[in-house]
């Protein structure tokens, strides 16, 4: 019978980063060379393990995506030491409807110490950033690029953080002085900032040149934006979703698709009203029921709101993964405020 570690798509992970990761290994035999945390994880991927991994980091909004986007999880050898490779099902969208799995590569956690020893060489650390090397002394980031490490055993592919000194910003001409935390050799190194002759950094992400004196301001200036790959929720306090509804009131039956693991969830959770308002959908998924003649969902709507969902907490994950102010949530509101007569503040920038 074959292992665990022999299914696909962990073999993906091995053709695609055999360069990085050497070996996938059972929890049980990776012993003391990773925290107890790691292998809970990997023995049971859970919301509960995830907290005691991500628990002290200090990136909300990152972490809601970790919490429901989490497949699986498994310890790996490589290159840079010890790995946690998280398997994540909204890590590359592949279309309107349809995600393919992918991965996050972590590192150990830096110690007390260790982010000690930065500290005294480049000055006080933003709160975010120091929270995230005490859960993982780096991560590969979704544009393939290292988040820097202050572990001196990953330094050989991650590297450590560089400081660039002064740099000056392209359009405006202010000074700021630049701490690259990830991608530290390229040419444009993502950096951390502060002003000239301060001690702590500001979490304000910027792009400098490594061997140049300029740098750029980029359109994802925290941490947290950096990690998701995205900044619209900047946009997003525009759209208050429960003084609209759109996207709940232009489907049709199946449209609005559940995946494996919810009808997995449900099922666990004997949430039969949920699983009988099921119907077959789009590329033989299921889907959510709608209101006959309206295209409303049968879950839209509770007695305190009319624009709530009645089932929010254990909703479906494509409900989960359209985000207020998105290029979908846009269009819904186009279409369902034009239908209705209402003004759309938010209509879909052109």
């Amino acid at each position: 019978m074959p292992s665990k570690l022999e299914e696909r798509p962990w073999d993906d992970l091995l053709e695609e980063w055999g360069g990085w990761v050497e070996a996938l290994v059972l929890p049980g035999e990776a012993g003391d060379h990773v925290p107890a945390t790691w292998r809970a994880l990997a023995e049971r991927p859970s919301a509960e393990g995830l907290e005691a991994i991500w628990g002290a980091v200090r990136l909300p909004r990152f972490k809601e995506v970790l919490g429901w986007a989490l497949r699986d999880a498994k310890i790996a050898r490589g290159k840079a030491g010890w790995m946690l490779v998280y398997r994540l099902r909204l890590w590359e969208e592949t279309g309107l409807d349809g995600y393919r799995d992918g991965f996050l590569l972590a590192g150990t956690p830096a110690t007390g110490e260790h982010l000690a020893r930065l500290e005294e060489e480049v000055g006080p650390l933003p709160d975010t950033l120091r929270s995230l090397w005490g859960a993982h002394g780096f991560l590969l980031l979704r544009d393939s690029t290292f988040l820097a490490s202050p572990v001196p055993s990953q330094e050989a592919l991650p590297h450590r953080p560089r400081l660039l000194g002064e740099r000056r910003d392209k359009d405006s001409g202010r000074a700021l002085e630049c701490l690259g935390f990830a991608d530290v050799t390229s040419s444009l190194v993502k950096c951390v900032t502060r002003a000239p002759g301060a001690t702590a950094w500001e979490e304000h992400v910027v792009l400098a040149e490594r061997w140049g004196d300029r740098m750029y301001e980029w359109h994802l200036p925290t941490l947290d934006d950096l990690l998701r790959g995205r900044d619209d929720w900047l946009e997003a306090r525009e759209f208050d979703c429960l003084s609209c509804g759109a996207c709940c009131r232009d489907i049709a039956d199946g449209t609005a698709l559940v995946s494996e693991d919810d009808l997995v969830r449900w099922k666990r959770d004997r949430a039969d009203h949920i699983l009988a308002s099921l119907v077959p959908g789009h590329f033989s998924q299921m889907g959510f029921g709608t209101h006959p003649g309206t295209g409303t969902c049968l879950h839209l709507g509770t007695k305190e709101n009319a624009n709530a969902c009645s089932i929010y907490d254990t909703r479906g994950w494509a409900c989960h993964a359209l985000e207020p102010g998105s290029a979908k949530c846009r269009t819904y509101r186009e279409v369902v405020f034009a239908r209705e007569g209402r003004n759309n503040p938010g209509s879909p920038r052109t």
